[in-house]
């Protein structure tokens, strides 16, 4: 592979992207080239850097996250989401316009704790309570699609943004709820008998309640990534 062969490298991105002298910057044609570029950038918007005021994406901690449905609301405080670290860009391409961009990643698991509140139907069971949760998922697959805007970066340089415009997750392996009091306003439906039904019908409870925070999980680590595109000239990342 090309890559092994290199033994010159400059760093791309304010120290902590490096990628061969010879490759950036990337053709927009090139996906291995774009797909190893993105790989670095997410590694390092994972890890973060204090250098820059970027705090780790592994737990990434967020401090509110709201899910509100016709039949359901729920909100998620201090929450903490454990699986960044070990997702694997599949791929990235760029539109020929360079105007659009898409990232698929798979993510062995995830493992989110948080507080939460809940309100409303969920999959015909009622829910009206609060408390502690915990949710395991394996086996994560997830496109960005993301739109590529030219900023003006430090220095008044010329840089690249990414905005998303949708985040599409798919658990393919398992989802596991554990929660309690998910009915303890109400006690109508024993809490037991409704994280039962969860587990059991996993694919259509997720369905419904995993776009709020994956939205807002992915959003904060495309900050964290923009946060390093604005220190490089785009003209030196990708090019026609």
């Amino acid at each position: 592979m090309r890559w092994t062969a290199i033994i010159t490298f400059t760093c791309a991105l304010a120290n902590v992207i490096c990628a061969p002298a010879d490759v950036l910057p990337c053709s927009v044609k090139d996906k291995e080239c774009l797909t190893d570029l993105t790989r670095r950038l997410f590694q390092s918007a994972v890890t973060g850097n204090k250098e820059m005021g970027i705090t780790t994406s592994d737990p990434m901690y967020q401090e509110f996250v709201e899910g509100n449905f016709d039949t359901v609301k729920y909100t998620l405080t201090q929450s903490k989401l454990y699986g960044f670290k070990d997702c694997i860009i599949e791929s990235t391409s760029i539109s020929p316009d360079e105007e659009t961009a898409e990232i698929q990643m798979i993510c062995p698991k995830f493992r989110m704790t948080s507080k939460f509140v809940i309100v409303g139907d969920l999959i015909g069971v009622p829910t009206n309570g609060d408390g502690d949760l915990i949710i395991e998922a394996t086996d994560v697959h997830i496109t960005v699609s993301n739109k590529l805007e030219r900023i003006t970066g430090d220095g008044g340089i010329s840089a690249l943004a990414l905005k998303i415009i949708k985040v599409n997750p798919k658990i393919s392996g398992s989802l596991v709820f554990k929660v309690d009091n998910v009915n303890n306003r109400d006690k109508s439906v024993p809490t037991e008998t409704i994280v039962k039904v969860f587990n059991e019908n996993w694919p259509a409870a997720a369905e419904i309640l995993q776009g709020p925070i994956f939205d807002s999980s992915i959003k904060n680590l495309a900050d964290n990534i923009n946060t390093y595109l604005k220190t490089k000239p785009s003209d030196t990342l990708i090019k026609s």
